[in-house]
């Protein structure tokens, strides 16, 4: 039930992040380890001057990798709490809800995807049985209905799968983000950095522009094995939000502050049809907050 909420995937994200700052050190110990047994070699058939200098350099790479990453750590965890407290999980929650579900309604409507829209209704908040960094939450049902077309249908799940989402790694699973990563630390060391950079890239941002940073981060690899899967985990994780963006909804979210989206849990949705291709959308969610 709670496998998406925000704190979670900033753990996943943090462990992740440890877990290859862990292979790089394990990564520099055995070269270091490599490097003192072929200097005992002296009857090895190379010289031991030819082997030693690469060696030694990429030695110096993965050092610098595992302090990069560790200061990533630190930094990724601060903006992510700092982002999470004040946009995802507020305090006023409630009403940064009803804000952005009737903005998104004014968007679809705007879009001719939306003929109308019922009034948001909230229940009563109650305790939720979670804790957040030490702040308890609260939760409250939310339910809407919407007529809509099939397109506006689409636009509203994609939008809904954003919520509580900052990150590019949030819209990835962990298996996801441990395959590139096991990837990256196989064939090309060196874009450890670059696969965190992106992986900590605003989704918002991603979504606008993917092919930029796609590019940037695959420049780092010369073999096809990491293209190809990273293509074929991009192209099932982001396909539907990638669309939603190009159907004109990226300036709704980045001019009228809904980004990040708050976090919304879709308990519900029932779809009925209506007249001339239009279907009614009901929606019985769950929103959390931090208990003021």
């Amino acid at each position: 039930m709670f496998s998406r909420l925000p704190h979670r995937r900033l753990v996943v994200d943090l462990l992740a992040l440890a877990a290859t700052v862990f292979l790089l050190v394990f990564s520099v110990q055995s070269i270091a380890l490599h490097a003192q047994v072929i200097r005992s070699m002296s009857k090895d058939a190379l010289p031991t001057a030819a082997k030693i200098p690469p060696l030694q350099e990429r030695l110096t790479i993965l050092k610098r990798q595992v302090d990069a990453a560790t200061a990533t750590i630190s930094q990724k965890s601060g903006a992510l709490r700092e982002n999470l407290f004040a946009y995802v999980l507020p305090s006023d929650g409630a009403k940064r809800v009803v804000a952005t579900l009737s903005g998104l309604g004014d968007a679809l409507k705007a879009e001719g995807e939306l003929r109308s829209q019922s009034s948001i209704e909230l229940g009563d908040e109650q305790p939720a049985d979670l804790t957040l960094t030490g702040s308890e939450l609260n939760t409250r049902s939310v339910d809407v209905s919407m007529e809509v077309t099939q397109a506006g249908l689409e636009d509203v799940l994609h939008a809904l799968d954003l919520s509580g989402r900052m990150t590019v790694s949030d819209a990835l699973s962990q298996d996801q983000i441990q395959r590139l990563l096991t990837l990256t630390e196989r064939e090309s060391p060196t874009g450890v950095v670059a696969l965190q950079q992106y992986l900590a890239t605003d989704l918002l941002k991603y979504l606008r522009d993917p092919e930029t940073y796609d590019r940037r981060l695959l420049s780092n690899f010369s073999s096809d094995t990491f293209p190809q899967e990273f293509t074929k985990i991009t192209q099932s994780a982001f396909a539907g939000s990638i669309a939603l963006m190009k159907s004109g909804m990226h300036g709704t979210f980045s001019q009228s502050g809904f980004w990040p989206m708050p976090f919304l849990e879709t308990k519900q949705a029932e779809v009925s049809d209506l007249d001339g291709g239009w279907m009614r959308l009901t929606l019985h969610l769950a929103m959390f907050a931090r208990r003021s």
